[in-house]
């Protein structure tokens, strides 16, 4: 890529010199390969696109690096880490269940933490590595009452199989069947 800059620099006459083509060409590869070596460098300065560095994030807020867990969740759970500094409350739980792929929730207090969860798309990937986490930021004489969305039979015991075909997911899990 950086080969053709150079040489485009370079004086007509230059152009045209093997040893001048060559140097070229050894530089472009070497400017490359730096170009590179930052982009990744920048890459992983933010959890969402980092690669290598996330054992970094996990040492920094005390995480154990577990290599075998997909990127994915090792990012969720360090967003969940991040967010999750300082005072617990409804918000803070909120935001840290933002931290997974479908971990819209609602929080309410009753004596217990209720935890419910909102998102139409099902229950958050890597539900027990959130559960996990949860119950290491609630304080421990909280009991955790996890509600979770469903259809039973029942309700779908007046629908023939020709509804039901023709019934959006969207409207069975808003309720609206």
């Amino acid at each position: 890529m950086y080969k053709d800059k150079v040489l485009s620099n370079l004086n007509a006459i230059s152009r045209s010199d093997k040893f001048v083509i060559d140097l070229a060409s050894s530089a472009g590869e070497a400017l490359d390969t730096v170009l590179n070596m930052v982009g990744d460098a920048i890459d992983n300065l933010n959890v969402d696109t980092a690669t290598w560095a996330l054992s970094l994030f996990e040492r920094d807020l005390g995480l154990p690096t577990d290599v075998s867990k997909p990127p994915a969740e090792r990012r969720a759970r360090i967003k969940f880490k991040q967010r999750t500094l300082g005072a617990v409350n409804v918000d803070t739980i909120k935001a840290a269940c933002l931290s997974y792929p479908n971990g819209d929730v609602e929080v309410d207090f009753n004596g217990a933490v209720i935890i419910r969860f909102t998102n139409v798309q099902g229950t958050p990937s890597f539900l027990d590595s959130l559960k996990s986490d949860l119950e290491k930021l609630i304080p421990a004489h909280l009991a955790i009452i996890w509600e979770y969305k469903f259809i039973t039979y029942r309700q779908l015991l007046g629908m023939t199989y020709g509804q039901l075909q023709n019934t959006k997911y969207d409207k069975f899990s808003r309720g609206g069947f």
